[in-house]
């Protein structure tokens, strides 16, 4: 019996050291778990982390993409709109130069009032300097004002 009860009342120096040390190991142990949380933790992050840069790559491109296309788009438009004042500026030298023609406005007025006194399309482009379509057109307009 004296066997027994020297044992249990001598500790044994691993248990012994174990209870000393007890809150240093359950630190460790912590640490150790907070070390591994970080770590998920950080590979978590990376795996996001390149996922959206991924996407904002795939982005990038197709802004990129748009961008062009929309410069070609731009310069059809820029070489349209070169023809067009081009086209523009014709009709507005046209425009002068029946401005400048003799008689004017003046043999507009006379070719209506000899519509209005019964002339046919030969008199109006004989006598007034237009041509045969402008003379039918007055014919047509003011004829038919006179008939009414």
């Amino acid at each position: 019996m004296k066997t027994n009860s020297i044992l249990m009342t001598t500790p044994d120096p691993v248990l012994q050291f174990l209870r000393d040390n007890a809150w240093g190991f359950a630190l460790a142990a912590g640490l150790v778990c907070v070390a591994v949380a970080l770590g998920v933790l950080a590979v978590f992050v990376a795996r996001r982390w390149q996922r959206q840069r991924a996407a904002d790559e795939a982005a990038a491109k197709a802004l990129q993409s748009d961008l062009g296309a929309l410069s070609a788009v731009i310069a059809g438009l820029g070489s349209r709109l070169v023809r067009i004042e081009q086209q523009l500026q014709g009709v507005s030298e046209r425009q002068d130069q029946l401005e400048l023609r003799p008689g004017g406005e003046r043999s507009y007025s006379h070719a209506i009032r000899m519509v209005q006194k019964g002339a046919d399309v030969n008199e109006l482009v004989a006598s007034c300097g237009i041509n045969r379509g402008e003379a039918e057109l007055l014919l047509r307009v003011h004829g038919m004002a006179q008939a009414s």
